[in-house]
């Protein structure tokens, strides 16, 4: 027999132990489920239950097969996405880079978070102490904002009084906008920025201009959300944790920044 009649009669031989037509079987073990043959792994689902929002401690029996559905629609939409060539698209490809390098840079700060030293109880003691008349005076604050693009033509329309008002010119002549309503909280505000929202309430919205786009903010609830003492330690660890990760970040961004080669187009350097 030649080699190559032996590789043919092996090949045959290797083709003919295979299950007909290569069919893996049902699901098991890691594998929970299969969308035309893309597997859905018990870490998938995980992954769905951390990003659903549910209270930590929750039966995760009674929601498995709730988000387990949900990730089959998103294959199966996924699925007919990549169908259509959206997944060649440069908006879709410029988005999928953005969310990685976002993903990474998570993942970085997890684990040097991981690598920083606990707060030590006098240092969370201090900060409490610090922080006591904030804990007692704390507010959530529900903003409303309008965003829109600053291309020059909005300049024409009047942006001053409430944003409804400001919201009813943009609507008569014709010009799109972007109207959400956000929570913050007390505790994560600059006190010149809270000082600035209330303001607001007089009926007068807060404009900041960034570069491509005009963000009005108006305050329009507010509601006492006093931390009780003895959640106030909890509270202060979490701050100094945030802050340490906040200042090993920065550190890090500048070394990098010193060592990058950094070239901008004319007009875009900071």
């Amino acid at each position: 027999m030649t080699r190559r009649g032996g590789v043919h009669a092996l090949s045959l031989l290797l083709l003919a132990a295979l299950p007909a037509g290569c069919d893996p079987g049902p699901p098991e073990g890691q594998v929970v489920a299969r969308v035309d043959g893309e597997e859905i792994t018990r870490r998938d689902l995980l992954l769905e239950l951390q990003a659903s929002g549910l209270a930590p401690g929750v039966d995760v029996d009674r929601y498995r097969k709730a988000l387990l559905e949900a990730v089959v629609a998103r294959k199966l939409l996924a699925q007919a996405a990549r169908q259509d060539g959206i997944d060649t698209t440069p908006e879709y490809l410029a988005a999928i880079r953005r969310d990685r390098e976002q993903r990474l840079v998570q993942f970085l700060g997890d684990r040097d978070t991981t690598r920083l030293p606990p707060p030590t109880p006098d240092a969370i003691r201090a900060h409490a102490a610090r922080r006591d008349s904030a804990y007692a005076a704390r507010q959530l604050l529900t903003v409303e904002q309008l965003r829109l693009a600053d291309t020059g033509a909005e300049r024409a329309i009047d942006l001053r009084g409430p944003i409804d008002a400001v919201a009813a010119r943009m609507d008569a002549d014709g010009r799109r906008y972007r109207r959400d309503r956000v929570a913050e909280d007390s505790l994560a505000l600059a006190p010149a920025r809270q000082a600035a929202l209330a303001a607001t309430a007089g009926g007068t919205a807060l404009r900041t201009d960034q570069p491509g786009e005009v963000i009005l903010e108006q305050l329009v609830a507010v509601r006492p959300a006093p931390i009780a003492p003895a959640l106030r330690p909890a509270v202060a660890r979490d701050e100094l944790e945030r802050n340490a990760r906040a200042d090993m970040e920065a550190r890090r961004t500048a070394r990098l920044r010193a060592r990058a080669r950094i070239e901008y187009q004319p007009g875009y350097a900071p």
